[in-house]
């Protein structure tokens, strides 16, 4: 299976990895870790039918969800973008030992 994480880059996926993407946290519940619970869960009930890994794509304007993200367990293993000038785009993939300076990083706990 591939999954598109954006327009260039396709990420492939082994039969028992699950690309978990789209998540959404309704505003009245934002600021009370819901988000983290429900990924923790969702994470869990995929592990039981048989997932070995989960994968996931955070884009970087949505800086608001990398902490529940982190606090779920998720690790960062690439950095990934394109370059683009005009109708032209480049992409690329960074190792997390290449990490840009402002890319997040999961808080030591």
């Amino acid at each position: 299976m591939i999954a598109r994480a954006n327009p260039g880059y396709a990420l492939p996926l082994e039969a028992t990895d699950a690309y978990l993407y789209q998540s959404y946290t309704p505003a009245a519940f934002r600021g009370q870790r819901y988000a983290t619970v429900a990924l923790r869960a969702l994470k869990h009930a995929l592990m039981t039918e048989g997932v070995q890994r989960t994968v996931s794509c955070v884009q970087p304007d949505r800086a608001i969800a990398y902490p529940s993200v982190f606090r779920a367990g998720a690790r960062p293993v690439a950095y990934v973008g394109w370059i683009g000038i005009g109708r032209w785009r480049r992409p690329f993939r960074r190792p997390t030992d290449r990490l840009p300076w402002y890319a997040p990083r999961p808080r030591a706990e």
